[in-house]
């Protein structure tokens, strides 16, 4: 800047140097249950407890002084899963489940002067599909296939965040709430 400065001012030097440490701890405990009632039924659900602390140190340190930030979060969500099935014949299968779904909240250790050290909130998924397994012909057609639908809420997103007079940093944010929908089809075919 100051070679291209025509009016030869001396720009000041900015020094800047980011630190950051964090300790994860994480805890889970989860049980599982199967059940058939006859022999082509089968029903199973599984519950899991997700316990997690993260402890977070983050320093700044500028021309302008020093910024040293300490936080820590603890997070704790039971997850669950439960699954249909039904095998009317041994090659063809049905299936049913729903997934209710957890992740931890996390820290950015940012660059920006504005924001310092910014976090997310944890993200929930609950997830429903229904689907098939098909084999055709003493296995040599194979046609399987799928719907699903995900609703997300606090959704986590990795961006690039923009300030004005700061430079771009890409930092884990929560978008409000997602929705995925989708289907799909798998054809395996040996002639």
């Amino acid at each position: 800047l100051q070679r291209l400065d025509p009016l030869e001012i001396d720009a000041p030097t900015v020094d800047i140097t980011r630190d950051y440490t964090q300790k994860t701890w994480n805890l889970g405990a989860f049980a599982r249950f199967v059940w058939m009632p006859q022999e082509n039924f089968t029903f199973d659900a599984g519950v899991r407890y997700n316990w997690e602390k993260k402890n977070f140190v983050y320093s700044f340190v500028e021309s302008a002084g020093d910024r040293t930030i300490l936080t820590s979060n603890t997070w704790d969500h039971f997850t669950y899963d439960v699954r249909f099935r039904y095998e009317p014949t041994e090659d063809i299968l049905f299936y049913a489940k729903f997934t209710h779904g957890w992740r931890s909240g996390h820290f950015n250790a940012t660059a920006n002067t504005l924001r310092g050290a910014t976090s997310a909130k944890p993200e929930k998924l609950n997830s429903w599909e229904v689907g098939t397994t098909t084999n055709w012909f003493d296995n040599r057609l194979t046609i399987n296939g799928a719907a699903f639908f995900y609703r997300y809420e606090d959704y986590q997103v990795f961006v690039t965040n923009r300030d004005f007079s700061a430079v771009p940093e890409q930092i884990i944010t929560n978008a409000d709430d997602a929705q995925v929908y989708g289907i799909e089809l798998d054809v395996i075919a040996e002639p």
